[in-house]
């Protein structure tokens, strides 16, 4: 009995760290697109016009906003500001 609840704790907190890597490879993807399309624009500024320069550049801009949305996502309902003060296995100075 304690080895089967064992294995099912193991399961879900599993599930629950590969749902946030999920998230964080998706997150990163987009932000990693969204940068090959501003260096696109950056190698083609020399050979477009200004307006179609600019226009390259705002096609990065759905990626970045996408990866923007996907990193404020709350962790396991913590919104991610506050999860990044929560410190794990560090003491605090003086303490």
């Amino acid at each position: 009995m304690v080895r089967l609840v064992t294995a099912a704790v193991a399961g879900v907190a599993c599930l629950l760290m590969a749902s946030l890597l999920w998230r964080d490879v998706w997150a990163y993807h987009y932000l990693v697109q969204g940068n090959w399309l501003r260096d696109e624009a950056m190698k083609s500024q020399e050979t477009l016009s200004s307006k179609e320069a600019r226009l390259a550049y705002w096609q990065a801009i759905p990626s970045y906003r996408l990866a923007t949305e996907l990193g404020r996502q709350p962790v396991w309902g913590i919104p991610t500001q506050a999860a990044t003060r929560i410190r794990v296995g560090c003491l605090r100075r003086g303490a």
